[in-house]
């Protein structure tokens, strides 16, 4: 009977030595460095994952902006095969978007010259106008711009004097260059000058030659 409990205990302690080894070798130690090492590695690969997944999307390079200008024109009109011309101040309010190319832009101008009323003399005109442009960066953040597009001048001219009273809605074709500043990443400061002209001979609305004071705001 003793040989018996002997052997038992000894059968006990065998098996708690086995079984307490292959907990051991179940749970091995990981050290600090290599977990942190691997967390690092993680986070480094899907990080550049993202940034892969947003490249790739060519909506995700596009920039839009927006444009405030204030206006100097000088217009040339055509009465009665008489040439006359007016200078006139205004507003130019616009919107771009790059083409998926900085290079490249669509832009879009409303510009609004006001009404002026004289004893013998009522005139107002508006412009409208869709462009296309070339962009050019160059140092010190300082870039150049060649425009050019279609567009509509609506002119109202009355004068009372001789009973004459236009109301003219001219298409036009426009030509123009650039000059602008980086000022920051959200902001430009730049002049263009530009010309318009008549696409069609049935008008008074001749020509035009525009200088816009203007800032632009990136998005």
């Amino acid at each position: 009977m003793r040989k018996c409990k002997l052997l038992f205990s000894f059968l006990l302690i065998f098996l708690n030595y086995i079984a307490h080894g292959a907990v051991e070798k179940e749970y091995e130690e990981v050290p600090f460095d290599t977990i942190v090492e691997d967390l690092n590695q993680h986070i480094k690969q899907k990080t550049k994952y993202n940034i892969n997944e947003e490249s790739s999307d060519p909506f995700d390079r596009m920039t839009i902006y927006t444009s405030f200008g204030l206006l100097q024109t000088i217009n040339f009109f055509q009465f009665d095969n008489e040439t006359k011309s007016r200078f006139r101040e205004g507003i130019n309010i616009g919107v771009g978007v790059d083409l998926f190319n900085p290079n490249w832009i669509a832009e879009a101008n409303i510009k609004n010259y006001g009404k002026s009323t004289k004893p013998n003399e009522v005139f107002s005109l508006r412009e409208f106008d869709l462009r296309l442009s070339y962009r050019e960066l160059k140092a010190n953040n300082i870039s150049y711009k060649f425009v050019q597009g279609l567009g509509a001048r609506y002119l109202r001219f009355q004068n009372l004097e001789v009973q004459k009273n236009y109301k003219e809605q001219t298409p036009i074709y426009l030509l123009g260059v650039s000059l602008d500043s980086q000022i920051s990443k959200q902001f430009s400061l730049g002049f263009e000058l530009s010309g318009t002209t008549a696409l069609i001979s049935e008008t008074v609305d001749r020509n035009s030659i525009n200088l816009n004071f203007k800032m632009d705001n990136y998005f």
